[in-house]
């Protein structure tokens, strides 16, 4: 039976964090992962994810979002991938939080994060906006936070560059191995798959979906598992306007979304769907006419110069009542760390999550978690 100091159950953003970060600290680890990361039934896929250091979810999420931006640097100058686009972030306006997962007054949470921390910052009144930013003339509030600073990560070369520079580390990986159980033997833990079983000291279930089935029903039973649907349109020909050097990332009233991304992309725009419960094995992969139909009408809206629908995914949101996240020690299971229910914004926090998380298993240089996402708590 092979054994570890760690194990890592699911190797997303944040597994995968946990993972590169425990090989740096010298760890004896393995990931394990049900498929091949990165892979498009998770969370962790879609071309592009939002990541900005002011955060309106409230301010103590900023220094794990400060610190993600640094991790991805290095990765970035340790493995030669572009992982980061830092093209700003524009609120615009009030978000409406009966839309989204954002709390009520987001824009001022995100505004008095960004003073507190001493993050580079505008606030712009809509004729600057539309001035600056042409692809947002339709935008007409009151104000908008913009942050130069902020950007979009690719999830897709994030999962793959913290994957690859943990085994060049020494890190030991499972791919396509499905957990089937852990448990507590002694003073470590046992995680059993289909092919063998691993010992470790310590386990880190970061296995978002699919969370919930290693938790006792009373905590497994308030995380909510959503369908959610992403969109690419496609920009106006021989228009720069919805280029990254022209247009910010955003977040608007129930919408956001991303300049065009790749070359002969399209621009991607999304909302939340917080009432489409789903199971992640049986959940619907194919974007229908009625999933395009919802969005649409908001699109065209917001955005009128855009053209034809281009394509879709989804992905899923793992949820919890509040949509802080839950951290902490699982509530039955000693030696064993339950993270990342991310309640749909976790992604500009991962790589601090992850690493954060190491340090507490290791008893190396702690690093406090807000009492807020503490799972065995709530």
């Amino acid at each position: 039976m092979p054994r570890f100091d760690i194990a890592v159950v699911g190797l997303g953003a944040v597994g995968g964090a946990a993972l590169l970060a425990g090989a740096r600290a010298g760890a004896k680890i393995v990931g394990i992962d049900r498929f091949a990361p990165p892979h498009s039934f998770g969370s962790t896929h879609g071309e592009t994810r939002i990541v900005r250091a002011a955060i309106g979810e409230g301010e103590a999420y900023t220094p794990f979002a400060q610190r993600s931006f640094e991790l991805w640097d290095q990765l970035s100058a340790e493995t030669g991938e572009k992982l980061v686009t830092r093209c700003g972030l524009l609120v615009l306006g009030g978000v409406l939080p009966h839309a989204m997962h954002v709390p009520a007054g987001f824009l001022e949470t995100t505004i008095a994060a960004a003073r507190s921390f001493g993050i580079a910052h505008d606030i712009l009144n809509a004729a600057e906006v539309r001035t600056r930013f042409p692809a947002y003339k339709r935008f007409d509030g009151e104000r908008a936070y913009f942050e130069p600073g902020a950007g979009y990560a690719d999830p897709e070369r994030v999962v793959a560059a913290q994957l690859k520079r943990a085994q060049a580390l020494g890190a030991d990986v499972r791919l396509n191995a499905v957990v089937t159980s852990v448990a507590k033997e002694g003073d470590t833990v046992i995680v059993h798959t289909a092919e063998e079983t691993i010992r470790a000291s310590h386990v880190v279930l970061a296995a978002g979906a699919w969370t919930p089935r290693f938790l006792p029903p009373d905590h497994a039973r308030k995380l909510t598992i959503t369908r959610q649907t992403l969109h690419w349109f496609a920009p106006p020909a021989g228009s720069a306007d919805y280029e990254p050097a022209r247009m910010p990332v955003f977040i608007w009233n129930d919408l956001y979304g991303f300049p065009v991304a790749s070359p002969g992309g399209g621009v991607k725009v999304a909302t939340e769907s917080l009432h489409a419960r789903a199971d992640p094995d049986q959940v619907e992969r194919d974007v229908k006419r009625e999933d395009i139909e919802i969005v649409l009408p908001r699109v065209r809206a917001a955005f009128p110069s855009l053209g034809a629908h281009l394509r879709g995914a989804t992905c899923l949101y793992t949820s919890t009542p509040d949509f802080n996240f839950w951290v902490g020690p699982h509530p039955e299971i000693a030696h064993v760390t339950v993270v990342s229910a991310c309640s749909g914004h976790g992604f500009k926090h991962a790589a601090a999550l992850g690493e954060a998380v190491i340090a507490n298993a290791m008893s190396k240089s702690a690093v406090a978690i807000p009492k807020a996402w503490n799972l065995s708590a709530r």
